[in-house]
């Protein structure tokens, strides 16, 4: 995430890291958008500017600082735990279950009564 030198960070973006979701794993200056591509960020000191164009960026004075940022790793568990109960929610919401039954199919009776409920329900 690219911030200007002299703004705050995105209010969003400070808000997730004030309550831990996100954590900055580092801080870079001295960067600066390049002149002829868009969305092109270069990183160059002021004395080690080449070319003419670097003069130019430096003059115009428009230095971002680059932040690496992470999903700390509550949030991560967080994230997983939930994609993990709506796979379960998923696969619990078949009422056919294969395993050795009549025939080798059964059907779970109090699954297929909210399948049936949830079927109907969704049609005008």
């Amino acid at each position: 995430m690219f911030t200007p030198e002299r703004e705050a960070i995105n209010s969003h973006i400070s808000a997730a890291l004030d309550s831990n979701v996100l954590t900055v794993i580092e801080s870079r200056s001295n960067y600066y958008v390049h002149p002829n591509y868009r969305r092109n960020y270069v990183q160059f000191r002021a004395d080690h500017a080449r070319w003419e164009w670097q003069r130019d960026v430096l003059a115009g004075g428009n230095m971002l600082i680059r932040h690496q940022l992470k999903l700390s790793a509550r949030a991560n568990r967080e994230f997983e735990t939930q994609q993990l109960v709506a796979m379960q929610k998923g696969a619990n919401s078949n009422p056919i279950k294969l395993e050795p039954n009549f025939m080798g199919i059964g059907i779970d009776l109090r699954k297929s009564y909210s399948w049936l409920l949830a079927r109907f329900a969704k049609r005008p």
